[in-house]
């Protein structure tokens, strides 16, 4: 798989990694200035920062997945041809 190509997913687990990346997304900056309060090294607010990108961008590639279209049902059988048309 390139990385043009996205995995694919069910439903459920596309919609519960979207749901996942939203809440982390919106739980960051609180997380963040948490931490600063209480770090106040320039190298461990770093750190700090790369981790979050990082899980940031784990969270972004499973909500990127794709869900494959559904399969088309089973194509329907002929109908026997009429009696009358049998040879004998």
């Amino acid at each position: 798989m390139g990385p043009a190509q996205a995995a694919t997913c069910t439903q459920a687990e596309k919609s519960a990694a979207v749901a996942a990346l939203a809440a982390y997304r919106k739980a960051m900056p609180k997380q963040r200035a948490a931490y600063f309060r209480t770090h106040k090294s320039r190298k461990q607010r770093a750190a700090f920062v790369r981790r979050q990108q990082a899980n940031l961008k784990r969270l972004q590639a499973a909500a990127s997945c794709e869900v494959p279209p559904p399969q088309p049902p089973p194509p329907t059988p002929p109908p026997p041809p009429p009696a009358e048309t049998i040879p004998p």
